[in-house]
């Protein structure tokens, strides 16, 4: 499993409040039910009883963790309400206030952060001139209320501040890690990273395929030989704009080490995989690249079928590229197995029993 780091920090912050929080709020409505709170007791065990699912399902379905943060975060940004509403004269509740702003631009981010913390703030307002359920007890009062507003706000541009460079800083850092300097597109571990994603989605309950290309330039060692490195760089930059120009919008096209290319295809089938490479092949072979050569390069092709891992597709599609270089080069060989259990010789599972598909492309 491969996930971004600020989305592995991310996570584990939202791990830390769920089972931190978990025991916390469930304590408070032991104690406030003992108490005959019971409204307050109703309150917090509310919050025990919908965090339990929501820890347990991050557990088990990580990549789907962006809309559960706004869920929990929901959840949290109700305790002002709680706090004006129901215990507004107890002013040592608003201490918990004082951690908002930090928890918020850690786990929402910086534009989710900015949006749950001002919707906080405008709730500041009602604790000093609205509060129905109890009109006979006093206000915070002013002094105090402004204290904790301006450390509030003091802590909302520190955060905000903070959480915007680590961000940008993170950006920058990313693109760097995940770009070929070559040829100015993704690179190996960044292809790696995103396959494990859309692995794991698909096993999440995922419905539509995605398809890998495996493509590498045929008799790129003679290129380099013959013509020298700097020709062969030129090369590899000229193959790259050709696979950009001619792939679909959303289509990711990674450096997958020397001469070979790896093309991610999300929403493709079997068939819609095959023609891509097909056109591919014919583009790169009929484009005239410098010292009026001509390229050609061969094609490995895979679908994604239910549970399978991401090391079973890339050897897929790499050994049907393995095949495509013995076959005569300059081809697409394809691999159309509907079930991990049911797979061909050609791709190395153990049934032996061989695809229909495992076969050249016909011409």
């Amino acid at each position: 499993m491969s996930f971004s780091q600020n989305l592995k920090s991310r996570m584990n912050m939202l791990l830390f409040v769920l089972a931190m929080g978990i025991p916390v709020t469930l304590g408070f409505a032991l104690i406030s039910s003992l108490e005959g709170k019971h409204i307050s007791g109703a309150i917090f065990l509310s919050y025990t009883v919908v965090a339990i699912p929501i820890l347990f399902f991050i557990i088990k379905y990580p990549h789907k963790i962006e809309p559960l943060v706004q869920i929990v975060s929901t959840l949290i940004a109700f305790g002002p309400i709680y706090i004006i509403f129901f215990k507004i004269n107890e002013v040592e509740h608003y201490a918990w206030l004082i951690s908002y702003p930090i928890y918020f631009f850690v786990v929402s981010g910086f534009r989710w952060g900015i949006a749950w913390n001002l919707f906080i703030y405008l709730l500041f307002p009602l604790s000093y001139f609205y509060h129905p359920f109890f009109p006979e007890k006093p206000s915070i009062p002013l002094d105090l209320l402004f204290h904790y507003s301006l450390a509030n706000i003091i802590l909302f541009i520190i955060s905000a501040y903070f959480a915007r460079r680590v961000e940008t800083e993170h950006v920058t850092m990313q693109s760097y890690a995940d770009s070929d300097q070559l040829t100015q597109i993704f690179n190996r571990r960044y292809a790696s990273r995103i396959l494990d994603e859309m692995c794991l989605r698909k096993q999440g309950g995922g419905q539509n395929a995605f398809s890998l290309i495996l493509l590498d330039i045929d008799n790129f060692k003679r290129i380099n030989d013959t013509y020298g490195h700097n020709a062969g760089d030129k090369v590899l930059v000229e193959v790259t704009r050709v696979l950009k120009k001619d792939v679909r919008k959303n289509d990711i096209i990674a450096r997958w080490g020397g001469e070979e290319f790896v093309i991610i295809l999300d929403f493709a089938s079997l068939d819609s995989a095959v023609l891509i490479a097909e056109k591919l092949r014919k583009k790169l072979m009929e484009h005239v690249y410098s010292h009026n050569l001509t390229v050609t390069a061969s094609f490995g092709v895979a679908t994604y079928y239910e549970n399978m891992s991401t090391e079973t597709l890339i050897h897929r599609a790499d050994t049907m590229l393995y095949l495509s270089k013995n076959s005569g080069k300059n081809c697409v060989n394809f691999c159309a197995n509907t079930s991990v259990h049911n797979s061909c010789v050609h791709c190395g599972d153990e049934s032996r029993q061989l695809c229909y598909s495992c076969r050249p492309l016909p011409a």
